[in-house]
């Protein structure tokens, strides 16, 4: 059986159609993680801004509370200064 050139389009277009969506190519799961991942950067960049507002951008002008909290999200307090010294 002989087809024509349109004929064995149609059918690797149906094909794909079936097959992709078999083998897991439409899953959310990707986007999923990362918006998961985009959300999680977005609430540390907020925090790290929050709180260098909040000690005009002085380090050791923060409270002991919110340097732990700083330190949490950044791993540390080196990190923390560099973060603030970054911003300005």
């Amino acid at each position: 059986m002989k087809f024509h050139k349109s004929a064995t389009t149609i059918l690797a277009i149906a094909l794909s159609l079936i097959v992709l969506p078999l083998a897991g190519c439409d899953s959310n799961a990707p986007i999923k993680e990362e918006k998961a991942s985009a959300d999680k950067r977005l609430q540390a960049t907020t925090t790290i801004r929050t709180m260098f507002d909040k000690a005009h951008g002085k380090y050791d002008a923060l409270s002991t509370e919110d340097k732990a909290t700083l330190d949490k999200v950044t791993g540390g307090a080196e990190n923390s200064k560099k973060a603030f010294s970054l911003i300005r």
